[in-house]
């Protein structure tokens, strides 16, 4: 649990080319592989945030949104804790959340991420802003056949300076079937922060910086620390429950000596949980993965990726360490094991689900437009054009990227079929119909990257990737669509009201990238 008053950056990311300490003006990187770190010295002792949790069906609980300036650095928190304190609520509670305004001149709110509750009046109504100064009283009611799983909280104003200084907390909502037993559970929260010679790089007051690929940090956080200190002992399985909150990262995280499970997703467990080598997490997805621990430790949690050197024109491989596992250390944690029987079957929805349809009920395509670039910037974005990455793991064009804005930057959904983009692509559905969406990320254009595509207040599954269908599933609320990819997701439609479907990362959203639905009665 970060504070600011004990809040160290050291030694951490890479937003480098594996070229050791990088500097492009304010920016520096340093690249750190696992097996130069010890697993003790130059790490943090990892706390987790305060937990909050309901009683007697509510949960009633205050939020001060607030700015800090201790160490020049300019972050903000709920709660003066960064991630914000985790609230632990049953399906069929009630949530009262009053929130503070405290930021000094920047409006705010709040967005409960991927919750099935309403997106009206005070509840998850991310059109409400709340000024400077002011109090808003938020409340939900949870519905008593809420999906069981990891979901996160965050503003929904200016998210690209807010979120990523801070404003992010997770929610557990209790009771998933399918769960085998574990040694113990934590809860992660993922997230990366771009530090220059005096603090955050800046960020744009009218239009977002960064609006290309988006922020990429040079400093990596566990639950708000750099390297965090875990106990870890031979033999045990530990639950991580990862959350990327990042603006823009993409992890590929692996435990050297250790097997992963993956278990659950964003709103549901694994009918079949596979062993995996190592878990894709992109912005806003949650995963929980069995960490099995073989040997003696101690044990890295790490960032392997492929990055594009562009000075060299090759790709180079990447490796950052996250946390360490190390024996000998207290664990606590204040979330309680759950193991459960029988299959995991969520809600009343049939397990069997219709194949990908050959043609589906509604094709969004996603791109780039740009306007008044530098020179420079298009002529560089026409070489990196050349590479195909389906995933872009690394921010390696720092000064380029930094240097593109929202207003130069058109990132847009499209409706295939009428042309029309962004919120003038609003689609109506009816209360419980299941659509099939096909999710198209557009090759052409200067620089096609990857999205991670939200849907707010619904759940879906994944019928296929580039064609090709999974080979298990679970219910989710957040999809990585690769550059030049297609993805196809049944919806289910069950939740009435005007909602969003946007990327996650932040800076595209900002730059445009967004459209609304409405569930009708």
């Amino acid at each position: 649990m970060g504070r600011f008053g004990r809040r160290r950056f050291v030694g951490a990311g890479a937003a480098g080319l594996g070229l050791g300490a990088l500097s492009l003006g304010g920016y520096r990187a340093w690249r750190v592989a696992a097996q130069d770190l010890q697993p003790i010295p130059g790490t943090t002792r990892f706390v987790e945030p305060p937990v909050r949790a309901s009683r007697n069906g509510l949960l009633e609980t205050t939020f001060e949104a607030l700015p800090d300036i201790s160490e020049g650095l300019g972050k903000m928190s709920y709660e003066g804790s960064i991630p914000g304190p985790t609230l632990r609520v049953q399906p069929g509670d009630r949530l009262k959340l009053r929130l503070i305004n405290s930021l000094g001149g920047r409006d705010t709110n709040l967005h409960t991420h991927g919750m099935h509750v309403s997106p009206s009046g005070n509840s998850d109504n991310i059109f409400i802003h709340v000024p400077p100064g002011d109090v808003f009283d938020y409340e939900y009611a949870i519905p008593a056949n809420h999906p069981a799983g990891l979901y996160w909280y965050h503003p929904h104003v200016k998210e690209e300076m807010q979120q990523d200084l801070g404003l992010s907390g997770n929610i557990m909502v209790r009771g998933m079937p399918g769960l085998s037993a574990v040694d113990r559970e934590e809860v992660l929260l993922l997230d990366d922060i771009l530090i220059g010679d005096t603090g955050p790089v800046p960020y744009g007051e009218e239009s977002a910086t960064h609006a290309l690929m988006g922020r990429f940090g040079n400093r990596f956080l566990v639950n708000g620390e750099p390297r965090a200190a875990l106990p870890g002992r031979s033999g045990e399985t530990i639950r991580l429950w990862f959350t990327n909150a990042a603006n823009t990262r993409t992890f590929n995280l692996s435990v050297a000596g250790a097997t992963l499970r993956l278990v659950a997703a964003d709103m549901g467990a694994f009918p079949a949980p596979p062993h995996v080598e190592s878990v894709v997490l992109a912005p806003a997805e949650r995963y929980a993965v069995d960490v099995t621990l073989g040997g003696s430790g101690p044990w890295a949690l790490v960032n392997r990726v492929r990055a594009i050197d562009h000075l060299m024109g090759r790709f180079v491989p990447q490796e950052d360490t996250l946390a360490i596992f190390a024996p000998g250390l207290v664990a606590f944690s204040p979330f309680h094991v759950e193991a459960s029987g029988g299959a995991a079957v969520p809600l009343d929805v049939p397990v069997d689900a219709p194949e990908p349809a050959a043609t589906p009920d509604l094709t969004l395509e996603f791109g780039l437009r740009t306007r008044d670039l530098p020179f420079v910037t298009s002529q560089m974005m026409r070489l990196d054009s050349a590479y195909f990455h389906p995933i872009e793991w690394s921010g390696t064009m720092p000064m380029m990227n930094w240097a593109t804005s929202a207003e130069q930057a058109e990132w847009f959904v499209r409706d295939a079929a009428t042309g029309r983009e962004n919120h003038g692509a609003e689609f109506v559905v009816r209360r419980g119909e299941r659509r099939v969406l096909r999710l198209v990320n557009l090759r052409n254009g200067l620089h096609a990257m990857q999205h991670p595509i939200h849907v707010h207040g619904q759940r879906f599954r994944v019928l296929a990737v580039n064609g090709v269908a999974p080979t298990t599933w679970a219910w989710k609320d957040t999809i990585l669509l690769p550059a030049g990819g297609t993805v196809d997701i049944l919806v289910e439609f069950d939740n009435p009201g005007r909602w969003m479907l946007h990327c996650h990362i932040a800076e595209h959203v900002e730059s445009g990238m967004m459209t609304t639905f409405v569930v009708e009665e």
